[in-house]
């Protein structure tokens, strides 16, 4: 019997962005954040799910825009191995949520993500690239 895997963070955000037309605001960042560190700790499963999601969103504000970016991001390096750069720079850099983008990268590079996904492929377009 396998195991049946919950996105509690995902489905609060999925009805926070129905809700309002895909708008958020600097408010609404934390759950997004959870939205990223619950993908990240299932390993990265729902990775063309949160594409469609990223499509949706409609930023409201500086941290909020800084967030979508973050979910660029970290989409594209959690499915692509040796795509962590733009992750590890915007950690690095003085802008909004670095901090966050910091402890995403981590999480990133950790062996708990790496024992979940498994090799990862090196450019998109191959099938399956976001199911592990």
């Amino acid at each position: 019997m396998g195991s049946r895997v919950e996105f509690p963070a995902l489905m609060a955000w999925r009805e926070l962005l129905a809700a309002r037309q895909g708008q958020f605001s600097d408010n609404e960042v934390p759950l997004g954040v959870a939205v990223l560190e619950e993908y990240l700790d299932t390993g990265a499963v729902l990775g063309r799910s949160l594409r469609t999601d990223l499509a949706a969103m409609r930023p409201v504000g500086e941290r909020a825009a800084a967030l979508v970016y973050l979910f660029v991001v970290t989409i594209d390096a959690a499915t692509h191995s040796g795509r962590e750069a733009p992750l590890l720079a915007y950690a690095r850099s003085q802008q909004p949520l670095n901090d966050v983008a910091d402890q995403l990268y981590t999480k990133l590079l950790s062996d708990a993500f790496n024992a979940k996904t498994g090799v990862r492929p090196v450019q998109g377009g191959n099938k399956g690239c976001s199911a592990h």
